[in-house]
């Protein structure tokens, strides 16, 4: 919308055009005006609908609040929990450490017992084979041992036929016949009895040899029992080797289905906080929108106020240059008039101007008002107004009519100094109207019309 400013006015000097151009400006500004209003109108339906729909949101930011505390309550459920199976998983990989170690050192002692197994099993058969060897000596041993003790017998029974007495023994036979001697015959005894003494040793050969065979024995007895007790550890430890390997994979087994339900728990959570952000990053760019719409909103009313200062300074503008046209029209007060004998009355209210039947179809309502300053009994001013309200479409043509009806039916007013003015206002809504009808039917708009005339003052002396 364009307004004039005061190079404008400057350069047209006719009033009839500065009032043409100011009431088509006029009309121009209450048009914009009523539309600043209806725009206005619609921003705060606007602003109203986006209050209800940020309450709403508030509202249903709030269930999302709620929302977000139940998850996270549950995540630090979760959280727990996992830190508990952790724990627990731990703890089992401790004791699967544990054993493992111990494992080791049962498979090492088992090597150890099957080498010594092996050892043993070497000397067995070493003792199975010497034994053969063992048995034919202590047969050979015992046949002598019988062979001997016949040829004790015999001997003894050969000593027990040489208890008689000496005297009667006198010579003894050789095989051959001949004689033998007395000390011939005791040699001979002497070494029959060395050969008996012999024959004891060799008794004690055997009895060593039979002790040996019965050390070996009970050597080979507790080779056997020790066997048997190395059986019976090897197979223990092989069967608690047995329970550890169980033990071990039933660990690893739950270890492996801890792992892969921990990690389905936490793709779980992670899609939810994936959704839970998205929500959030949706719920942020809403709010940065409506904050977006509020500051333009605050800017468009910024500039609707600037628009309102400014067109309120070109209505001063206006207003000053109407008084100084009046002024002009008027012309200023004497500076040496006495100012002791005026007494300015108002007198009472008359109609004066004439009806314009022309004009008077387009208007709803009109009065007629006349104010006069008396000063000694002469009028020095006279102004009167004619108000009346019209639709705004019709005001420059209303106006015009008027103006021209005005000084057809008082033509000797153009002669003398009077002036018009023509007061344009937006008419008073009734209060019961609602908001369509307002939009619907624009408000009416008051003219006033005021013309004022300044009569002759005669000189007054001294």
């Amino acid at each position: 919308m364009d307004f004039a400013t005061k190079s404008d006015f400057s350069q047209n000097s006719d009033p009839k055009q500065i009032m043409k151009e100011l009431n088509r400006r006029l009309f121009d500004f209450l048009n914009h005006i009523h539309r600043l209003e209806e725009s206005n109108l619609v921003l705060e339906r606007q602003i109203q609908e986006q209050i209800k729909e940020n309450s709403s949101n508030n509202h249903n930011w709030s269930k999302k609040e709620e929302q977000c505390n139940a998850l996270r309550h549950s995540i630090s459920k979760v959280g727990f929990k996992n830190a508990f199976l952790s724990w627990e998983l731990d703890n089992n990989q401790m004791t699967l450490h544990h054993l493992e170690d111990r494992w080791k050192v049962e498979q090492h002692q088992c090597k150890l017992l099957q080498e010594k197994l092996k050892s043993l099993y070497g000397v067995k058969k070493q003792f199975i084979q010497s034994i053969p060897g063992l048995t034919r000596a202590v047969q050979e041993t015992w046949e002598n041992y019988t062979c001997l003790k016949k040829n004790h017998l015999e001997a003894v029974r050969a000593l027990q036929q040489l208890d008689h007495p000496i005297h009667e023994v006198q010579l003894a036979k050789v095989e051959d016949g001949s004689e033998m001697e007395l000390s011939q015959l005791l040699n001979e005894i002497r070494a029959h009895y060395e050969a008996l003494i012999a024959g004891n040793d060799m008794e004690n050969v055997f009895s060593i040899r039979t002790q040996l065979a019965e050390d070996t024995e009970r050597r080979m007895e507790k080779d056997k029992a020790a066997l048997k007790e190395a059986k019976a550890e090897l197979n223990e430890s092989r069967r608690q080797c047995q329970q550890l390997q169980m033990e071990i994979e039933s660990l690893q087994s739950m270890g492996k289905c801890l792992k892969s339900s921990l990690h389905a728990m936490e793709q779980q959570y992670q899609m939810q906080l994936q959704n839970l952000t998205a929500i959030i990053e949706g719920l942020e760019k809403e709010l940065k929108e409506v904050k977006k719409g509020i500051n333009k909103q605050l800017q468009e009313h910024k500039t609707l106020l600037n628009t309102k200062m400014r067109l309120e300074e070109e209505i001063a503008t206006y207003r000053n240059l109407l008084e100084k046209e009046e002024n002009r029209f008027y012309g200023a007060k004497p500076e040496n008039y006495p100012t002791k004998d005026i007494r300015p009355t108002t007198s009472k209210t008359f109609s004066v101007l004439p009806t314009a039947g022309a004009v008077m179809k387009y208007l709803d309502k009109n009065t007629e008002v006349t104010k006069q300053i008396v000063l000694n009994g002469n009028i020095v001013r006279e102004s009167t107004e004619d108000c009346g309200t019209l639709q705004p479409e019709k005001v420059d043509k209303v106006i015009k009519e008027w103006e021209g009806s005005f000084f057809k039916d008082n033509p000797h007013l153009r002669k003398k100094s009077a002036s018009l003015r023509f007061d344009l206002h937006l008419a008073a809504t009734n209060e019961g109207d609602s908001e369509e009808t307002k939009q619907n039917n624009p408000p009416d708009i008051e003219v006033r019309l005021t013309m004022r005339r300044s009569c002759s003052i005669p000189t007054i002396t001294p």
